[in-house]
C-alpha cells in the first residue's frame, strides 16, 4: 500500500524587531529595522533615513519621473500635520507645503490651492504663493509674498523684498518697508505710503525711517463730462473721496505739478494745460489750504474748448487737493491730470 505523507504545516515564523516595525526577507528570514515603521491608528508609514535620502527610483529606464499623488482634494506637504510648530496645522484643499521649519503652527499652506516654500511662511488666502522667511500671503486670489517679512493681505496683492506691505486689492509693494494700501497702488523704494489712494504711484525715500515721510507721487485722476457742470476729476469711477484724489496726510505739505488734457471723439475740440502749486494739511483736514495761488496755464485749445476750464482749490473735507473741470455742453468730453507731488510729513 502507498503511504501518504502529509508535510506540517508552517508557523510562518517568528516577527523580528519591535511592535509596529514593518517586516521584510532578510536573507531568507524575518527582518525588521526602526527605520521602517508602521502605525495602524493613523495609517502612517515612516522611512528614517541616514545622510542620503532612504526613498530612490531605480530603474533601466531613463529620465524617470518621481511622482507624488495625494488622494482626494488633499495638498502635497513634506511634514505631518501635528497642529504645533514641528508640524504645522492641517494644510488647504490642493496646497502645496515645502517648508521644514517653522516658528508656529499657522505657518503653513492653508489656504485653498495655495503654495508655500522657505520657512515660517504662512499662504492662508486662495491661490496664494509665500516664499523666502516669515512672510503672510493672506489676500484671495493670487496674492503673493516674497522675501522677509513681507505680508500680502489685499486681494491679488503683491509685497516682496523686506518688510513691505499690500494691503489694497491688486497692489504692489517692493524694496523696503513700503505700504500699499491703496487699491491698484504701486510703491517702491523705502518706507513709501499710498495712503489707501487708488491707483497711486509711490517713490520712497530712506531719508527718515518713519513710513511715508518723504515720498513723491504720481496719480492721474480725471472725469468724463456732457455738460457744463464743474466735475471733481478723481482716480477711479466713483464719488469724489479720500481714496481717489490726491490726500494730504496730516501735518504735511505738498508741491505739485501737472499736465491735463481734455477732448472730444474724433479729434474734434481739446484743451491742455499745465498746473503748478503748493499745499498743505495741520493737524486735521479741515486745516487744509493751498500756499499762495496755483497756476492753470493754458498749453493751447481749439475755438470750441476756448471755453473750458481747469481750477484747483483746497478740500477741507477730505484734506486734499481738488481740480474741477467745466466743459462744454450737450458734448462728451473726456479729461485727465497727470499730477506730480513732492511730499513732506511729519
Amino acid at each position: 500500500m502507498a503511504q501518504i505523507i502529509i508535510p506540517t504545516p508552517s508557523t510562518g515564523g517568528t516577527p523580528s524587531g519591535s511592535n509596529t516595525q514593518v517586516q521584510f526577507n532578510d536573507g531568507g528570514a524575518f527582518g525588521g529595522d526602526a527605520g521602517l515603521v508602521y502605525a495602524k491608528t493613523t495609517d502612517t508609514l515612516t522611512i528614517a533615513g541616514s545622510a542620503i535620502s532612504p526613498l530612490f527610483r531605480s530603474g533601466s529606464a531613463g529620465n524617470i519621473p518621481f511622482v507624488a499623488n495625494p488622494l482626494g482634494t488633499a495638498g502635497f506637504q513634506l511634514q505631518v500635520a501635528d497642529s504645533t510648530a514641528t508640524g504645522g496645522n492641517a494644510r488647504g484643499n490642493y496646497a502645496i507645503d515645502l517648508q521644514l521649519q517653522r516658528t508656529g503652527a499657522s505657518q503653513v499652506a492653508s489656504g485653498s490651492n495655495s503654495f508655500a516654500c522657505g520657512s515660517s511662511n504662512t499662504a492662508s488666502g486662495t491661490f496664494t504663493f509665500t516664499s523666502g522667511t516669515g512672510n503672510i500671503a493672506s489676500g484671495a486670489l493670487g496674492a503673493a509674498a516674497m522675501g522677509f517679512l513681507v505680508v500680502a493681505s489685499g486681494q491679488s496683492a503683491m509685497a516682496v523684498n523686506n518688510s513691505t506691505t499690500a494691503s489694497g486689492a491688486n497692489s504692489f509693494a517692493a524694496n523696503n518697508a513700503g505700504v500699499a494700501s491703496g487699491v491698484a497702488s504701486f510703491v517702491v523704494g523705502g518706507y513709501g505710503n499710498s495712503k489707501n489712494i487708488e491707483n497711486l504711484f509711490v517713490l520712497g525715500s530712506s531719508v527718515n525711517l518713519s513710513n511715508g515721510k518723504f515720498q513723491a507721487n504720481i496719480l492721474n485722476v480725471g472725469a468724463i463730462t456732457t455738460d457744463a457742470t464743474p466735475t471733481v476729476l478723481k482716480s477711479n469711477s466713483v464719488a469724489p473721496s479720500n481714496f481717489n484724489q490726491l490726500v494730504l496726510q496730516n501735518n504735511s505739505a505738498i508741491a505739485f505739478s501737472g499736465l491735463g488734457i481734455a477732448t472730444i471723439t474724433g479729434g474734434g475740440d481739446t484743451a491742455a494745460w499745465e498746473i503748478k502749486g503748493c499745499i498743505k494739511r495741520g493737524a486735521n483736514a479741515a486745516s487744509t489750504a493751498l500756499v499762495g495761488v496755483p497756476t492753470v496755464t493754458s498749453i493751447g485749445s481749439n475755438a470750441g474748448a476756448s471755453g473750458w476750464t481747469l481750477t484747483l482749490t483746497a478740500d477741507t473735507t477730505i484734506g486734499g487737493l481738488a481740480a474741477t473741470a467745466t466743459n462744454g455742453a450737450g458734448v462728451t468730453v473726456r479729461v485727465n491730470l497727470a499730477l506730480f507731488a513732492s511730499e513732506v510729513a511729519f
